[in-house]
């Protein structure tokens, strides 16, 4: 951050904060249905205008009387780390979610549980 610009120190947590928020929201869309994506869908949406309007004015999208300068270029790096994470994990937890057609899971521990209700019978 510190070769991006004229700063000579940077102490903030916003792109780990900006990383966080991204990672969740990516996780949640990825596993998610229905209504509940289509608003995660929605605050994705919102922080990613935030994000725009920033990296594009450089400018804080909200006005702070800190006397701090902001570096947008450390929340547009923490929101691509955190989509990254998100869709990791989302892929890591949810392997059925992600195979393809053409490329089944190797493993049968990757598809999804059915279960009839009644417990299972081994002989």
């Amino acid at each position: 951050m510190l070769a991006a610009g004229d700063a000579r120190w940077y102490c903030g947590l916003s792109g780990l904060s900006h990383a966080l928020l991204a990672a969740a929201l990516s996780y949640e869309f990825a596993v998610r249905r229905g209504v509940a994506r289509a608003i995660v869908a929605a605050l994705g949406a919102a922080a990613a205008a935030k994000l725009l309007y920033e990296v594009a004015t450089g400018a804080p999208a909200f006005a702070t009387s800190l006397g701090i300068a902001q570096v947008p270029l450390a929340h547009a790096v923490g929101v691509c780390i955190g989509i990254a994470c998100g869709l990791g994990a989302g892929r890591e937890r949810h392997p059925a979610m992600y195979a393809c057609a053409s490329h089944p899971p190797s493993h049968p521990s990757a598809l999804p549980h059915r279960s009839s209700g009644r417990p299972e019978r081994r002989p």
